[in-house]
């Protein structure tokens, strides 16, 4: 079938030119033209590249047509619904790009600090915490690692000044570390990793804050410094759920605008009677 191929990549070139179309194949009453194969062959790849692909890309096409013929045999007695969902779903793809096209030219996406803040304080039961977070950093580290002492007292000091050196002590020597305490996390999957989730969850009252801890196993040991921690079911600080707020107020804007839309588009046509509803 490769020379044929060739034959039909030499036919698609002439009717490109030419404008006399070639018949490649045909099932079923459906018909594959060598002008159907123009533009969709890759390009920079060798003739007889190109051959194999052409000889792929109608067999394919053949036996597409032979599961199509068989489909409309077996599903004759529902095509009246195999053409309404068809036509359901083309309206509801044409008015998807309609609506994504709208929202696109109209949509005010600048949302001021004051309205993060006004959607928090209105909408506090939707920010609830269905996790403990915590702004922490942790060091695991083996028991028997070296310059234990002088990491401890880089730790205790907590001067900014050190944070470079714990961290080059940390990619050096720990098992697991966490040192960004700026930031809320998801305390259990931090203390888990530590190995102390246990021991927060049996202490979340009396976790101390702004103090250096030190828990010693056979293995390992682990300094972690507390600088806050909310429990499940705590209202969330703002700056947690700030992106959340943001697509909740987007979303909230745009479901406005589209029912804006609609209803102007039924309001003027109906002022221009543009339809008719009969009793």
């Amino acid at each position: 079938m490769l020379g044929s191929a060739i034959f039909i990549l030499n036919a698609c070139g002439n009717s490109s030119e030419n404008n006399n179309k070639k018949l490649i194949a045909e099932v079923n009453q459906q018909k594959l033209w060598d002008t159907d194969l123009v533009g969709m062959i890759p390009k920079n790849i060798s003739k007889q590249d190109s051959a194999r692909w052409a000889e792929r890309f109608i067999e394919h096409w053949i036996r597409k047509q032979l599961i199509l013929g068989e489909a409309e045999k077996e599903l004759q007695g529902i095509q009246n619904e195999i053409n309404r969902k068809v036509d359901d779903y083309k309206q509801s793809l044409i008015r998807f790009e309609f609506e994504k096209n709208y929202i696109q030219k109209k949509l005010d996406t600048k949302i001021t600090k004051e309205e993060i803040n006004q959607y928090f304080q209105k909408n506090q039961t939707n920010f609830a915490l269905s996790q403990a977070i915590a702004k922490v950093w942790i060091i695991k580290i083996p028991s028997q690692a070296d310059q234990l002492d002088s990491l401890k007292k880089l730790l205790q000091e907590n001067t900014s000044k050190n944070a470079k050196k714990i961290k080059e002590y940390a990619k050096n020597n720990a098992i697991f570390y966490h040192l960004n305490d700026s930031t809320w996390m998801n305390a259990q999957e931090l203390f888990i990793n530590a190995g102390i989730w246990q021991k927060a969850q049996n202490n979340t009252e009396t976790m101390p804050l702004n103090s250096l801890q030190e828990i010693k196993t056979e293995e390992h040991i682990i300094f972690y410094y507390l600088k806050d921690w909310k429990a499940t079911n705590e209202l969330a600080p703002l700056n947690f759920v700030e992106e959340r707020i943001k697509n909740m107020i987007l979303q909230e804007r745009k479901t406005t605008l589209l029912k804006n839309l609609e209803n102007e588009i039924y309001e003027k046509a109906q002022k221009d009677k543009k339809f008719t509803i009969y009793k």
